[in-house]
Protein backbone atom coordinates (compact mmCIF):
# COMPACT_ATOMS: atom_id res chain seq x y z
CA UNK A 1 0.00 0.00 0.00
CA UNK A 2 0.92 3.71 0.30
CA UNK A 3 3.83 4.73 2.47
CA UNK A 4 3.06 8.12 4.38
CA UNK A 5 4.71 10.00 6.48
CA UNK A 6 3.59 9.34 10.55
CA UNK A 7 1.31 12.11 11.58
CA UNK A 8 3.31 14.65 14.49
CA UNK A 9 1.53 13.98 18.25
CA UNK A 10 -0.32 16.13 20.15
CA UNK A 11 3.23 16.80 22.62
CA UNK A 12 5.13 17.43 19.33
CA UNK A 13 2.41 20.08 18.00
CA UNK A 14 2.59 22.19 21.12
CA UNK A 15 5.90 22.18 21.34
CA UNK A 16 8.18 25.52 19.68
CA UNK A 17 8.77 24.38 16.22
CA UNK A 18 10.29 25.80 13.11
CA UNK A 19 9.53 25.74 10.14
CA UNK A 20 5.76 26.10 10.89
CA UNK A 21 3.76 23.59 9.20
CA UNK A 22 -0.14 22.81 9.86
CA UNK A 23 -1.12 21.78 13.18
CA UNK A 24 0.91 23.31 15.44
CA UNK A 25 -0.06 25.79 18.57
CA UNK A 26 -0.45 29.34 17.74
CA UNK A 27 -2.90 32.18 19.28
CA UNK A 28 -2.32 35.76 19.98
CA UNK A 29 -0.65 36.63 23.33
CA UNK A 30 -4.37 36.94 24.80
CA UNK A 31 -5.38 33.87 23.91
CA UNK A 32 -4.64 30.25 25.54
CA UNK A 33 -3.40 28.27 21.80
CA UNK A 34 -5.38 27.32 18.62
CA UNK A 35 -4.14 26.04 15.45
CA UNK A 36 -2.32 26.67 12.82
CA UNK A 37 -4.81 25.46 10.06
CA UNK A 38 -2.76 26.45 7.01
CA UNK A 39 -1.26 28.57 4.81
CA UNK A 40 -2.65 31.69 2.36
CA UNK A 41 -2.02 34.29 0.50
CA UNK A 42 -2.97 37.73 1.31
CA UNK A 43 -2.52 40.72 -0.72
CA UNK A 44 0.26 38.55 -2.12
CA UNK A 45 2.25 37.43 0.87
CA UNK A 46 2.35 34.49 2.82
CA UNK A 47 0.30 33.63 5.86
CA UNK A 48 -1.13 31.99 8.65
CA UNK A 49 -4.71 30.89 8.28
CA UNK A 50 -6.72 30.36 11.72
CA UNK A 51 -9.78 31.48 13.98
CA UNK A 52 -10.59 34.93 14.55
CA UNK A 53 -10.81 33.94 18.33
CA UNK A 54 -7.35 31.87 18.03
CA UNK A 55 -5.55 35.20 16.08
CA UNK A 56 -7.59 38.36 16.77
CA UNK A 57 -8.73 37.51 20.14
CA UNK A 58 -12.70 37.45 19.38
CA UNK A 59 -12.74 40.60 18.59
CA UNK A 60 -10.21 41.99 21.17
CA UNK A 61 -7.14 42.37 19.10
CA UNK A 62 -5.94 44.82 16.85
CA UNK A 63 -4.50 44.56 13.17
CA UNK A 64 -0.61 44.47 13.73
CA UNK A 65 -0.75 42.58 16.81
CA UNK A 66 1.58 39.49 16.89
CA UNK A 67 0.80 36.24 16.32
CA UNK A 68 2.89 33.50 18.47
CA UNK A 69 4.01 29.32 18.15
CA UNK A 70 3.28 28.09 20.29
CA UNK A 71 0.56 29.75 22.02
CA UNK A 72 0.97 31.20 25.21
CA UNK A 73 -0.52 27.98 26.73
CA UNK A 74 2.05 25.92 25.56
CA UNK A 75 4.66 28.22 26.73
CA UNK A 76 4.63 31.05 23.92
CA UNK A 77 6.65 34.01 24.55
CA UNK A 78 5.92 37.49 23.07
CA UNK A 79 9.98 38.32 23.37
CA UNK A 80 10.99 35.12 21.42
CA UNK A 81 8.23 33.24 19.72
CA UNK A 82 6.16 35.69 17.48
CA UNK A 83 6.10 34.30 14.39
CA UNK A 84 3.31 36.12 12.02
CA UNK A 85 1.69 39.80 12.34
CA UNK A 86 -2.37 39.97 12.14
CA UNK A 87 -3.48 40.90 9.38
CA UNK A 88 -6.91 40.78 8.80
CA UNK A 89 -9.81 38.98 10.57
CA UNK A 90 -13.97 39.03 10.16
CA UNK A 91 -15.46 40.88 13.12
CA UNK A 92 -18.51 38.73 14.64
CA UNK A 93 -22.10 40.14 14.32
CA UNK A 94 -24.13 39.79 17.45
CA UNK A 95 -27.22 42.37 15.63
CA UNK A 96 -29.52 39.49 14.71
CA UNK A 97 -27.66 38.62 11.18
CA UNK A 98 -26.14 35.01 11.26
CA UNK A 99 -22.14 35.04 10.92
CA UNK A 100 -20.55 33.01 7.82
CA UNK A 101 -16.98 32.61 9.16
CA UNK A 102 -14.38 32.62 12.18
CA UNK A 103 -11.59 33.48 10.59
CA UNK A 104 -8.35 35.77 10.69
CA UNK A 105 -4.90 35.84 8.73
CA UNK A 106 -1.65 36.87 9.76
CA UNK A 107 1.29 37.37 7.51
CA UNK A 108 4.60 35.49 8.48
CA UNK A 109 7.46 37.35 9.31
CA UNK A 110 10.39 37.17 6.81
CA UNK A 111 12.45 35.43 8.71
CA UNK A 112 10.49 32.60 10.14
CA UNK A 113 10.57 29.62 7.60
CA UNK A 114 7.32 27.58 6.61
CA UNK A 115 6.31 23.96 4.97
CA UNK A 116 2.93 25.17 3.80
CA UNK A 117 2.64 21.17 2.56
CA UNK A 118 3.78 19.48 5.57
CA UNK A 119 0.21 17.54 6.38
CA UNK A 120 -0.43 13.74 7.80
CA UNK A 121 -0.29 12.02 4.00
CA UNK A 122 1.41 15.20 2.04
CA UNK A 123 0.18 18.13 0.43
CA UNK A 124 -4.03 19.00 -0.02
CA UNK A 125 -5.57 19.75 -3.08
CA UNK A 126 -4.93 22.63 -4.82
CA UNK A 127 -8.67 24.08 -5.22
CA UNK A 128 -10.91 24.21 -2.05
CA UNK A 129 -14.35 22.35 -2.22
CA UNK A 130 -17.63 23.88 -2.65
CA UNK A 131 -20.34 23.27 -0.17
CA UNK A 132 -22.53 21.79 -2.61
CA UNK A 133 -19.64 19.35 -3.70
CA UNK A 134 -19.55 17.64 0.08
CA UNK A 135 -22.29 14.74 0.87
CA UNK A 136 -23.20 13.53 4.01
CA UNK A 137 -21.03 10.49 5.44
CA UNK A 138 -18.02 11.55 3.10
CA UNK A 139 -14.73 10.43 5.19
CA UNK A 140 -12.55 13.85 6.84
CA UNK A 141 -9.26 14.25 8.40
CA UNK A 142 -7.90 16.91 10.11
CA UNK A 143 -4.56 17.58 12.30
CA UNK A 144 -4.60 19.95 15.56
CA UNK A 145 -2.76 21.10 18.27
CA UNK A 146 -4.96 19.20 20.82
CA UNK A 147 -6.05 15.88 19.51
CA UNK A 148 -3.45 15.23 16.49
CA UNK A 149 -4.52 13.40 13.16
CA UNK A 150 -8.27 12.11 13.65
CA UNK A 151 -10.20 10.59 11.52
CA UNK A 152 -14.10 12.02 11.36
CA UNK A 153 -17.10 12.21 8.75
CA UNK A 154 -19.30 14.80 7.27
CA UNK A 155 -22.98 14.02 9.07
CA UNK A 156 -24.56 17.60 7.71
CA UNK A 157 -23.72 20.23 5.23
CA UNK A 158 -25.67 23.87 5.05
CA UNK A 159 -26.59 23.98 8.86
CA UNK A 160 -28.02 27.11 10.21
CA UNK A 161 -28.73 28.74 13.66
CA UNK A 162 -25.42 26.94 15.08
CA UNK A 163 -25.46 29.08 18.69
CA UNK A 164 -21.54 28.94 19.57
CA UNK A 165 -20.39 30.40 22.85
CA UNK A 166 -17.19 32.43 23.37
CA UNK A 167 -16.91 33.41 27.23
CA UNK A 168 -20.15 35.46 27.84
CA UNK A 169 -21.02 35.95 23.57
CA UNK A 170 -23.18 33.87 21.76
CA UNK A 171 -23.16 34.15 18.25
CA UNK A 172 -25.22 31.97 15.63
CA UNK A 173 -23.15 30.68 12.13
CA UNK A 174 -25.35 29.90 9.15
CA UNK A 175 -24.35 27.50 6.07
CA UNK A 176 -21.81 25.19 8.38
CA UNK A 177 -20.49 21.85 7.88
CA UNK A 178 -21.16 19.03 10.67
CA UNK A 179 -18.59 16.72 11.54
CA UNK A 180 -19.17 13.40 13.62
CA UNK A 181 -16.08 11.61 14.59
CA UNK A 182 -15.99 7.93 13.82
CA UNK A 183 -14.23 6.48 17.37
CA UNK A 184 -14.68 8.93 19.42
CA UNK A 185 -14.27 12.91 19.15
CA UNK A 186 -13.34 14.26 15.43
CA UNK A 187 -11.90 17.32 17.94
CA UNK A 188 -11.30 19.24 21.09
CA UNK A 189 -10.61 22.45 22.56
CA UNK A 190 -7.55 24.01 21.27
CA UNK A 191 -8.27 22.15 17.80
CA UNK A 192 -9.65 25.29 16.64
CA UNK A 193 -8.37 26.60 13.71
CA UNK A 194 -7.17 23.33 12.21
CA UNK A 195 -8.13 22.82 7.84
CA UNK A 196 -10.32 19.97 7.36
CA UNK A 197 -9.70 17.65 3.88
CA UNK A 198 -12.14 15.06 2.25
CA UNK A 199 -9.72 12.01 2.50
CA UNK A 200 -10.99 10.34 -1.03
CA UNK A 201 -8.90 12.91 -2.79
CA UNK A 202 -7.41 15.30 -0.29
CA UNK A 203 -9.70 18.41 -1.08
CA UNK A 204 -9.34 21.12 1.55
CA UNK A 205 -13.21 21.57 2.91
CA UNK A 206 -13.32 23.25 6.10
CA UNK A 207 -11.91 25.65 8.81
CA UNK A 208 -12.78 23.79 12.39
CA UNK A 209 -14.08 26.43 14.20
CA UNK A 210 -16.22 25.16 17.11
CA UNK A 211 -17.73 21.68 18.91
CA UNK A 212 -19.21 19.67 21.23
CA UNK A 213 -18.30 17.38 24.23
CA UNK A 214 -21.15 15.25 23.80
CA UNK A 215 -23.36 14.15 21.41
CA UNK A 216 -22.54 12.55 17.65
CA UNK A 217 -22.87 8.67 16.68
CA UNK A 218 -19.67 7.96 18.59
CA UNK A 219 -20.73 9.82 21.76
CA UNK A 220 -17.70 11.89 21.78
CA UNK A 221 -18.97 15.55 20.41
CA UNK A 222 -19.78 17.02 16.95
CA UNK A 223 -17.59 19.56 15.00
CA UNK A 224 -19.03 22.72 13.51
CA UNK A 225 -16.52 23.98 10.26
CA UNK A 226 -16.70 27.11 7.99
CA UNK A 227 -16.33 26.21 4.53
CA UNK A 228 -13.20 26.66 3.09
CA UNK A 229 -13.91 28.64 0.28
CA UNK A 230 -16.35 30.77 2.12
CA UNK A 231 -13.04 31.45 4.16
CA UNK A 232 -11.48 32.55 1.45
CA UNK A 233 -13.88 34.86 -0.27
CA UNK A 234 -15.35 36.79 2.57
CA UNK A 235 -11.19 37.14 3.21
CA UNK A 236 -10.13 37.48 -0.08
CA UNK A 237 -7.71 35.03 0.16
CA UNK A 238 -5.84 32.51 -1.71
CA UNK A 239 -5.31 28.70 -0.55
CA UNK A 240 -1.20 28.13 -0.52
CA UNK A 241 -1.38 24.05 -1.01
CA UNK A 242 2.36 23.61 -0.74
Amino acid sequence: GAVRALSPTPEELQERTRPLFPGLSVAHPAVTAGTLGGFVRVGGRLAILSNNHVLAASDAASVGDAVLQPGPADGGDPATDRVATLTAFERFTADGRANLVDAAVAVVDAEVPLEPGRFPGGPLGAEPLQVDDVEPDEQVEKVGRTTGHTVGRVSAVEVDGVAVQYGQAIYTFDDQVEIDGVTGGFSAGGDSGSVIWRSADRAPLGLLFAGSETGGHAGGGVTFANPLATVLSVLDLQWVPS
